[in-house]
């Protein structure tokens, strides 16, 4: 990973990613992630909650659109 700090520190993650919680309520999320190279995050819903996730670094390939950084 970059030492980019403009984002401010990232925390660890699973499977090669890394996050910040910019905002966290009962119903759901706001993230900036960054996903390392070749990282593979398993398929997953949250059906009691709504997660909203910005790529900074890396690429991420939901089954419904790709997302890369930018």
């Amino acid at each position: 990973m970059a030492t980019d700090d403009r984002w401010g520190p990232f925390e660890p993650g699973k499977f090669g990613t890394s996050q910040k919680i910019l905002v966290e309520r009962s119903g759901g999320a706001v993230k900036l992630m960054k996903f390392e190279a070749g990282a593979s995050f398993p398929a997953h819903t949250h059906p009691d909650r709504t997660e909203w996730i910005w790529v900074v670094e890396g690429r991420s390939k939901p089954k419904w659109r790709a997302q890369s950084s930018g």
